[in-house]
């Protein structure tokens, strides 16, 4: 799922920047997530904030089904992609988001 919902984020992103360069979109943070969780009960999500009419600070995670924690602060889930990938989700989100900013 979440190869699919990146691109459809930064498609958006893109999108909604131009129309933030025209002044059409107003200052304030914008939300939008995915409809249904995965099968591991995540829901990705990203909140980009406009200051001035620039995207200021872009945040992407994801939401836990059980509880709505964030993967990023899931100690345990960390831990255990970190072995098996060599990399943990709060450093792959805010990397993510820093990018798409």
């Amino acid at each position: 799922m979440k190869m699919k919902f990146i691109p459809i984020v930064v498609a958006s992103l893109f999108a909604v920047g131009v129309h933030a360069a025209d002044g059409a979109i107003k200052d304030g943070t914008y939300r939008a997530e995915a409809v249904n969780f995965d099968d591991k009960g995540w829901k990705p999500f990203v909140e980009v904030t406009y200051k001035d009419g620039k995207i200021a600070t872009v945040k992407f995670d994801y939401n836990s089904q059980k509880d709505g924690h964030l993967k990023t602060t899931d100690v345990e889930y960390n831990k255990k992609m970190k072995a098996a990938t060599g990399y943990e989700p709060r450093g792959v989100c805010s990397q993510t988001g820093s990018r798409i900013g």
